[in-house]
């Protein structure tokens, strides 16, 4: 079955290629449609990435699939209507006690509206269904981090306005449940989104002062108590951020960028009420020779994310609000599970340095190093052996290293092999099942990818 359906959609995707071809030469004539189709191959395997235990057995190897199939109808210059399904399924070959139950769900992945009205002060109006990724994904980029990569998107209403040729915003508002329950389902698989209700919205400006970009924002979000989940997520809150980003060229190589924001609000959980205060941001330095023969780049610099102190009487702990994804490890986003929850950047800083250089004109290497820590120990850290048993010496996370190999074929084909190294200090732990109070400090762990990717 899944073979017959991939070679349906790749001859469909080389029919609707000719016919992009055939239009590319042509002016546009409304209505019109745009094809819509990418196949995603991924191959995955880590050792011990969430447990940070050799003894644990916690091998993983397993591919993913994805395929998107959908359409943009053009009806004319100022209105468009998009729609695109979506369906990602694995196949676990380690653990082989994994069940492999072939397709998962498929789900509408965009269904959205659009219209582009005004001409002294133009707006765009996007309902629906729809990605929303603001300045470098530091505060929005994806809306259901539970789900993985499959599909990042909001439910939401967006306007955005031009208000001058250096001068824009964005203004938004997103609702999601638990579960996919706004929309129809195909093999309906209970998939979990958020671990409790949410919903937000916020405003994006964007300037530019000669050399400098300047971004200011305001995000709001509010958690309800989950329906599904454990009793962990069975409280309310209110979280308000105010933040700044900003780019400055200092000569034609060189350009700093930095990123900021507070958070303040409410936490309340049964007679239990605690305000929040905390504080993100990251701040590096880009080095770019563009002329050389293999052009490159470095980037010095480091981010940090408040951690909660227990003890007092507020809520010191970064809230990620909607950018729970990997934009500094594509692994380490599993090691969290063990503190909170998947890609919960909360509690933790590092120094790094990130490389790129192009070894052929289509073929690039990427380096990173981080060195990371923790602001705050928690009491408890659930499932390992903590500072309730043996305080550690100190807040190091330990040292990340990243390899990244991306090539790109033409604008249809494009990959990478992808391999994360991890050496944890003393801030990590083994598992309290498996480990002895003399034998707790845990274990490093390997995670490669290696991806194909075709889209029209």
């Amino acid at each position: 079955m899944r073979k017959t359906i991939s070679i349906l959609l790749i001859c469909i995707c080389a029919m609707t290629q000719l016919i992009v071809a055939d239009e590319a030469h042509e002016e546009k004539t409304y209505p019109y449609i745009k094809p819509i189709f990418s196949e995603r191959f991924r191959l995955v395997t880590w050792d011990n990435a969430i447990s940070l235990d050799d003894r644990a057995n916690a091998e993983r190897f397993f591919t993913r699939h994805r395929t998107s199939l959908g359409g943009q109808l053009c009806l004319n210059k100022n209105f468009d209507f998009t729609i695109k399904l979506t369906n990602e399924f694995r196949y676990y070959v380690e653990p082989d006690e994994k069940i492999n139950s072939g397709f998962h769900e498929v789900f509408v992945d965009h269904l959205n509206l659009r219209y582009r009205f005004g001409s002294k002060l133009p707006l765009i109006l996007t309902i629906g269904r729809q990605n929303i990724i603001l300045g470098e994904g530091f505060v929005v980029m994806d809306g259901h981090p539970l789900d993985g990569s499959r599909s990042i998107y909001f439910n939401a209403i967006r306007l955005d306005v031009k208000f001058s040729k250096s001068t824009s915003g964005t203004f938004f508002y997103s609702t999601q449940t638990e579960r996919d329950e706004a929309l129809p389902l195909i093999r309906d698989r209970k998939q979990s989104l958020v671990e409790q209700p949410e919903q937000g919205g916020g405003v994006y400006l964007k300037t530019k002062l000669q050399k400098t970009d300047i971004h200011l924002y305001y995000i709001y979000k509010k958690l309800e108590p989950t329906k599904y989940h454990n009793w962990l997520y069975g409280f309310s809150s209110d979280i308000n951020t105010i933040g700044a980003r900003t780019n400055y060229s200092i000569s034609e190589k060189l350009s700093v960028t930095g990123e900021g924001a507070y958070q303040f609000g409410s936490y309340r959980n049964h007679s239990d009420r605690k305000d929040r205060s905390a504080f993100a941001g990251y701040l590096y330095f880009n080095y770019s020779s563009s002329k050389d023969s293999h052009p490159f780049t470095i980037s010095p610099g480091m981010y940090y994310y408040s951690g909660d102190k227990p003890q007092t009487d507020k809520i010191e702990g970064w809230e990620p609000l909607f950018s729970r994804w990997p934009k500094w490890s594509e692994s380490y986003i599993y090691t969290q599970i063990n503190e909170s929850t998947v890609a919960y950047w909360s509690n933790i800083y590092s120094f790094f340095v990130k490389s790129k250089i192009q070894l052929l004109p289509k073929v690039d290497l990427l380096f990173d190093f981080h060195r990371m820590y923790a602001p705050r120990f928690p009491i408890v850290i659930t499932g390992l052996i903590g500072n309730d048993i043996t305080p550690p010496d100190n807040t190091m996370r330990g040292n990340l290293y990243i390899f990244k190999l991306n090539f790109r074929l033409n604008k249809h084909w494009s990959g990478h092999l992808l391999w994360e190294e991890f050496a944890p200090g003393q801030f990590h732990h083994k598992m309290k099942s498996l480990a002895s109070v003399s034998d707790v400090i845990a274990d490093g762990y390997s995670w490669v990818r290696a991806e194909i990717l075709f889209k029209l």
